[in-house]
């Protein structure tokens, strides 16, 4: 599964400490909170569709689809940046929520154990890191670049300010995972600079292998939107 892939190549190519703070607080010193859908889909193309006995068609199935709530609490904040944070998933399709706990470092690599968190949770945690911007205000055009490396896998992403607010910006997210397969991630997130956490989200991550007679894609469509925020002193639409 490409969720699965993703959090893999993300946790393990963090520069930061090998494991989330010993020990955290009993009470957040923040707690946000997101409404959020995923969806993936799979494309098979191969060139084995040519009319003939065993041929068959490029098809495209819808692996899952589900929504639900994140509940992100930041639990501790060390001297040199990094957050310790407490995550709880809740599925509609699950009857109790998922808890996990993991660390964002200063310039957003979020680490968690593998196979834990889901790719929207990974994927709205770096704008909650301490130093994920450059230093000063963000201006129409900023751009920023993340570079993280592990084994044989590159991640580097770039982010844009395409657009300035009066309470918040928009940031282009674009993402390439230099692994077994390509993958990339895109996508457009509003950013309140004031309270340094993401409002909203919407992003697409695509892999794709390829083989003698074809490939595979697999897709992901994230979305996710701030729904209450305890540093707030009401709940946002």
């Amino acid at each position: 599964m490409i969720a699965v892939i993703i959090a893999a190549v993300v946790v393990a190519a963090s520069p930061t400490p090998a494991a989330a703070p010993a020990a955290l607080s009993t009470t957040p010193l923040r707690e946000v909170v997101y409404k959020v859908t995923t969806s993936e889909y799979v494309d098979d193309i191969t060139e084995s569709y040519g009319g003939g006995e065993d041929a068959f068609a490029p098809s495209s199935t819808i692996v899952g689809a589900k929504n639900g709530v994140v509940t992100v609490d930041v639990m501790a904040k060390l001297d040199d940046g990094v957050l310790g944070v407490q995550i709880s998933e809740r599925w509609r399709t699950l009857p109790l929520p998922q808890r996990f706990t993991g660390i964002v470092a200063p310039d957003g690599t979020v680490k968690f154990p593998p196979a834990t968190i889901d790719p929207v949770t990974i994927e709205l945690l770096p704008f909650f890191a301490t130093r994920f911007a450059p230093a000063g205000a963000l201006a129409n055009g900023s751009h920023w670049t993340v570079v993280s490396t592990y084994d044989k896998s590159v991640v580097t992403t770039g982010y844009t300010v395409t657009s300035v607010g009066a309470g918040s910006v928009t940031i282009r997210k674009l993402t390439s995972i230099s692994a077994l397969g390509n993958e990339s991630i895109d996508g457009a997130i509003v950013f309140d600079p004031s309270t340094s956490v993401p409002i909203s989200g919407k992003l697409r991550v695509k892999r794709t292998d390829t083989f003698a007679d074809g490939q595979t894609q697999q897709t992901i469509d994230l979305t996710f939107e701030r729904v209450s925020d305890s540093d707030l002193t009401t709940a946002t639409p």
